[in-house]
């Protein structure tokens, strides 16, 4: 009887290791499917991050004793974690707690309004469009950068990224500044004075031959053809710029399938029928196709251009008004024909 009587609090000790030990490093992280995604919000508490994670967690008890041990609730930091199926609470805790976080795949793609590519962003980082806005908007840094609120789009070049899902707003901006920076180097700021641009010419010139076609094999072409027109002092006469200035005063979700007559005396300096050279800023946000096309725009001697609908909207290129005026006629029926009103 001594004998039990002694090894009974041996035994309750090392049962007592055995739990502990497993609650510290046993499985305890339930995943369907393998791995899943943890967003703990800038300045959560614990008691949030408790709803975030419990779902995921056999035992949310062992968590909390292991997170109290570790003084983990002092230490939450902010971000996206990929946490995996049978992780421990150690190696949950440790990875969280270190901040070790798995970066965003952030995409966006050309856009026609700044809001619009906020929006679009907010989806994917935890900064709201209100936030994105006040830091790309900032009078401040407009005026160290030589910026309005129009002419900052062209630092906004559509691609992939990778970025923490917690940056904030001002350091996502800082790093599409910094991209924009390397995106314009040596050898395509050469090429930008080639054709007598400027960075900024080059990304408005670009997000209109955007909005003239979605076809990458005719953007350097059309681009070849505003550029003759630039040399030439001629107004670009561009649809789009039309589009543009009248949804600037009646709104971008007005939908315009054709552009009246009456629309080319809008008074404003995007509108190119009205004022000859480029508008003061981008008309979109032009992704690195569109703006390769104008770097590399097709040498011709095309001065005008339209939209044949009979051929899918491919371009028909005309060098004399004569020529582009027959291509004219043959459009407009086309759109009679359709009914097009607006």
């Amino acid at each position: 009887m001594k004998r039990v009587y002694y090894l009974l609090p041996v035994l309750l000790l090392s049962l007592a290791i055995a739990m502990a030990y497993r609650f510290a490093f046993g499985p305890n992280v339930v995943v369907k499917g393998g791995v899943t995604y943890l967003y703990i919000p800038t300045g959560a508490s614990f008691k949030q991050l408790a709803e975030l994670l419990y779902p995921h967690l056999r035992n949310p008890k062992s968590f909390e004793k292991i997170a109290g041990l570790k003084n983990y609730a002092s230490h939450i930091r902010s971000g996206r974690y990929e946490i995996a199926d049978g992780m421990s609470n150690v190696e949950l805790i440790d990875e969280l707690r270190a901040g070790r976080q798995s970066p965003v795949r952030l995409v966006f793609n050309r856009a026609e309004t700044l809001k619009g590519l906020f929006a679009c962003t907010a989806r994917q980082i935890e900064p709201d469009e209100q936030a994105l806005s006040q830091a790309f908007w900032n009078p401040k840094f407009l005026a160290e950068h030589r910026l309005d609120s129009e002419t900052v789009k062209q630092i906004l070049i559509p691609d992939t990224y990778f970025v923490y899902w917690n940056v904030s707003a001002t350091a996502f901006r800082d790093r599409m500044l910094l991209e924009y920076q390397k995106f314009w180097n040596a050898e395509r700021r050469a090429q930008a004075r080639a054709e007598n641009l400027t960075p900024l010419q080059v990304s408005t010139l670009a997000s209109i031959v955007e909005a003239e076609t979605n076809d990458t094999d005719e953007m350097p072409m059309v681009a070849g053809v505003y550029l003759n027109r630039l040399r030439k002092n001629w107004k670009l006469q561009s649809d789009p710029t039309v589009i543009y200035a009248f949804k600037l005063r009646h709104g971008f979700d007005t939908l315009i399938r054709r552009v009246l007559y009456a629309d080319l005396e809008i008074d404003s300096p995007y509108n190119t029928y009205k004022y000859a050279g480029l508008p003061p800023a981008p008309i979109g946000i032009p992704d690195k196709q569109a703006l390769a096309a104008v770097l590399h725009a097709k040498k011709h001697d095309y001065y005008f251009m339209l939209s044949d609908p009979y051929e899918g909207g491919r371009f028909h290129f005309t060098k004399t008004f004569a020529a582009h005026k027959r291509n004219r006629v043959r459009c407009d029926e086309w759109v009679k024909k359709q009914g097009i009103k607006r």
